[in-house]
């Protein structure tokens, strides 16, 4: 199942939103826009930067799907939960090995 249309049928199952979180989000910290950053990169050094930009986000899917995986309840969320965490970690394992010079300043 497609995750976008499988976490909108887990929002609207959800009900209101009731205001009472039971976990953390992982902090996004001071990161700069990741699109900004890619537009102003040279075309020479645009593999590493989407790399660079690619890996934190996909870092913090895997940690916000594990955060919901500690206290989902139904177990379609839990099921999404686990499917975006592996998937997330497996697509970092790739774009970690990827044969891109490092981006220059």
């Amino acid at each position: 199942t497609d995750e976008v249309a499988q976490a909108r049928l887990w929002i609207s199952a959800a009900g209101p939103d009731t205001g009472s979180h039971r976990h953390a989000h992982p902090d996004p910290g001071d990161t700069p826009d990741p699109v900004a950053l890619l537009r102003g990169t040279p075309e020479a050094g645009y593999d590493a930067a989407l790399v660079a930009v690619l890996v934190p986000q996909q870092r913090q899917a895997a940690a916000l799907a594990r955060a919901h995986l500690a206290v989902a309840v139904a177990p379609a969320v839990r099921d999404l939960a686990r499917r975006i965490d592996e998937s997330r970690t497996a697509q970092i394992r790739l774009i970690a090995a990827l044969p891109v010079a490092p981006p220059t300043p």
